[in-house]
């Protein structure tokens, strides 16, 4: 698979982008970002400093990835994904942030729309429905998203073996 990086797209100084990768227009990769083999970056997607994306990544259109975090592998984000890194709202006088850094584990699937909280992670093949809001860290295998109005996403289930396979 040949690469692409769109003219109009913007990368900072230090990132380490596979030749095989995708990267669309208007989409931001920040400093010392590390982006693997056969990823495809969606337009208009934000991918802060020092986060390293694996190879066979989908990050669909409009999503953004904070600083510091760690994506396996094969992991798919449907559009509109957002992933937060602190706690903290406003930082009182610090000048540095206190960064909790999200790790996703290889093939892991994240549905459109939904918030990652700072500092989850989030097991292998893990799924999470579109539209949840994670605060919690998700196990290997387990199908989480918001049922019966909540507004915080629980376990609904397990990912199907023939799905972890392939088989």
């Amino acid at each position: 698979m040949s690469g692409f990086i769109s003219p109009m797209s913007w990368i900072d100084g230090g990132c380490n982008i596979d030749l095989s990768a995708k990267i669309f227009h208007f989409s931001v990769i920040r400093a010392n970002v590390k982006i693997g083999a056969n990823t495809v970056i969606g337009h208009n997607v934000v991918i802060e400093r020092d986060t390293v994306i694996g190879q066979g990544c989908t990050i669909q259109s409009q999503c953004h990835i904070t600083a510091e975090a760690v994506v396996g592998d094969m992991v798919f984000f449907g559009p509109g994904v957002i992933t937060t890194n602190e706690k903290n709202i406003a930082n009182h006088g610090r000048t540095t942030p206190m960064i909790e850094r999200l790790i996703i584990g290889r093939g892991a699937r994240i549905g459109s729309g939904s918030i990652l909280a700072p500092g989850i992670e989030i097991g292998e093949n893990a799924f999470v429905c579109a539209g949840s809001f994670v605060t919690k860290n998700i196990p290997a295998g387990e199908v989480w998203g918001v049922i019966n109005g909540k507004s915080r996403a629980s376990k609904i289930g397990v990912v199907p073996a023939c799905i972890v396979t392939g088989k």
